[in-house]
C-alpha cells in the first residue's frame, strides 16, 4: 500500500514539474482547437473572416498584454503586494492598452477591409487581459492554479462553439463574440482565484497606481520588441515564395509548426525560473550555479529535441511529396532553418532575461533589426525580380539570421554580466 501511495506521489511530482511546459503551451494550443473546431461550424467565406480577426487579435496581444504581463512579473519580484500589482496591469491594460487596441485594429480594418472592428477590439483586450492574468501566476509560481484557468478557458471556449452548432448562428460575429466573452469570464475567474491566494496569503491590497509611466515606457518597447520578433514568422513564408516557389515556401511553413511546438518546452523552463530570476537581477545577486543549471536543462532539450523536429519534417515533406524536385536543395534549406531556430533558442533564456535588466530598448532595436533584414530582402525580391531566379538567395536570409541571432545573444550576455559587475 505505502508502495503504491509513494508511486502516486513520484508521479504527482513528476506532473508539478511538467506544468510549466505544459502551460506555456496551452495558449497555442487552445487557439489551434477553437480554429479547427470553428472551422467545422462556419461557412468557408465566415471562415476566413474569423480565423483573419483571431489570428490579427492574438498578434496585436503583443503590443496590448504581452509588455505589461513581463512589466508585471518583474514588478511581482520587487515586492509582495502581488494582487495590488496585478490590479495596476490590469488598469493598464483597460486603458492604455485598450486605446492602443483601437487604434490598431481600425487601421486594420482600413488596411485589410475587415468586418467586426467592436469584434476585433474586444478580442484584443479580453485576449491582453488574459495574458496578464497569466503572467500573475507565473509570476507567483502557481503554475496549478493557471493550469486550472486554462482547462477552464478550453472548456468554455468549446461550449460556446457547441453553443452556436446547436442555434445555427453560425457567422463570424458570433463566434468572434462568444470567443471574446469567454476569455473575459475565464480572466474574472483567474482574478477572483489571485484575491483569494493574496488574502489567503495575509496581503495587504493598496490601491492600484492608475498612471504608471513604467507600463506606458517599458511595457511597449517589450511589447512592440516581441511583435517585431514575431513579425518575422509572418513574412518569411511570403519571401521564400517569391523568391523559390511552392515547395520551399510549403516546407518553410512546415518547419515553421514543427519548430514552435519544440520552443515550448524551453520557453516553459523559462517559465518556471522567471520570477527567482528577477528578484535576483532586482537585488543583483545573480546565483551563476543557479543560472548555469538552467543552461544546462535549456541546452540538453534544445540539442535533443531539435535533430528530431528536424527529421520528422524531412521525413513528412518527403513522404507527403512536398518535396518533389530538388532533394537537396530542400534538405539544406531546412538544415539552415534549424540552424535558425537552435541558435535563436539558446539565447532564449538571456531574450528573456534581459528585460529585467532595464535594457528593453536594447531588445527593441535587436528585434527591429532583425526584422528589417527580413522585410528588406523581401521589398528587394519585389522590386527586383530577378533576385528570385538567383537560388543561393533562399540560404542568405536564414544564414544571415542565424548569424545576427549569434551577435544577439553575445550582446545581451554581454549587457547581462554588465548588470552583475559589481558582485
Amino acid at each position: 500500500m505505502s508502495q503504491m501511495t509513494t508511486s502516486k506521489q513520484s508521479l504527482y511530482r513528476r506532473f508539478l514539474n511538467f506544468l510549466p511546459v505544459i502551460t506555456a503551451g496551452s495558449p497555442g494550443a487552445i487557439r489551434i482547437v477553437v480554429l479547427l473546431v470553428a472551422n467545422h461550424i462556419l461557412m468557408p467565406d465566415e471562415m476566413a473572416v474569423f480565423s483573419s480577426q483571431f489570428t490579427l487579435s492574438s498578434a496585436f496581444v503583443m503590443l496590448c498584454g504581452i509588455g505589461t504581463a513581463t512589466v508585471l512579473i518583474k514588478n511581482i519580484a520587487a515586492d509582495k503586494k502581488t494582487f495590488t500589482r496585478l490590479l495596476g496591469s490590469l488598469v493598464n491594460v483597460y486603458t492604455y492598452g485598450m486605446l492602443l487596441a483601437v487604434i490598431i485594429c481600425v487601421a486594420a480594418s482600413l488596411a485589410f477591409h475587415g468586418e467586426n472592428l467592436a469584434g476585433m477590439i474586444a478580442l484584443t483586450v479580453s485576449l491582453s487581459g488574459y495574458q496578464v492574468a497569466r503572467s500573475y501566476f507565473i509570476g507567483i509560481k502557481n503554475f496549478i492554479a493557471l493550469f486550472i484557468a486554462d482547462v477552464f478557458l478550453a472548456t468554455l471556449l468549446l461550449l460556446s462553439l457547441v453553443l452556436i452548432l446547436m442555434t445555427k448562428a453560425d457567422t463570424s460575429t458570433m463566434v468572434i463574440v462568444l470567443v471574446a466573452a469567454s476569455y473575459f469570464i475565464a480572466q474574472a475567474l483567474m482574478i477572483a482565484s489571485a484575491f483569494m491566494l493574496s488574502r489567503a496569503a495575509g496581503e495587504e491590497i493598496e490601491k492600484p497606481v492608475l498612471v504608471d509611466r513604467e507600463y506606458y515606457q517599458s511595457g511597449t518597447l517589450i511589447g512592440l520588441s516581441n511583435l517585431f520578433s514575431s513579425g518575422i514568422s509572418f513574412i518569411l513564408p511570403s519571401l521564400f515564395l517569391v523568391t523559390a516557389g511552392n515547395e520551399i515556401a510549403v516546407l518553410a511553413s512546415l518547419a515553421a509548426s514543427f519548430f514552435s511546438i519544440i520552443a515550448v518546452l524551453p520557453r516553459g523552463v523559462v517559465n518556471n525560473h522567471l520570477s527567482s530570476l528577477a528578484e535576483q537581477i532586482r537585488k543583483k545577486s545573480l546565483d551563476r550555479a543557479y543560472m548555469a543549471s538552467i543552461k544546462r536543462s535549456l541546452n540538453r532539450i534544445i540539442v535533443l529535441a531539435s535533430p528530431i523536429a528536424f527529421i520528422a519534417v524531412f521525413s513528412y515533406a518527403y513522404l507527403a511529396d512536398v518535396i518533389a524536385k530538388d532533394y537537396y536543395k530542400s534538405f539544406i534549406f531546412l538544415l539552415l532553418l534549424a540552424s535558425n531556430f537552435v541558435i535563436a533558442q539558446l539565447g532564449v533564456l538571456e531574450s528573456n532575461i534581459i528585460y529585467f535588466c532595464k535594457k528593453e530598448m536594447l531588445a527593441f532595436l535587436m528585434n527591429m533589426s532583425a526584422f528589417l533584414i527580413v522585410l528588406v530582402s523581401y521589398v528587394i525580391c519585389l522590386v527586383f525580380p530577378g533576385f528570385a531566379l538567383v537560388d543561393y538567395f533562399i540560404f542568405f536570409v536564414p544564414s544571415i539570421l542565424s548569424m545576427f541571432f549569434l551577435v544577439r545573444w553575445h550582446v545581451f550576455r554581454k549587457h547581462i554580466s554588465h548588470v552583475f559587475s559589481s558582485q
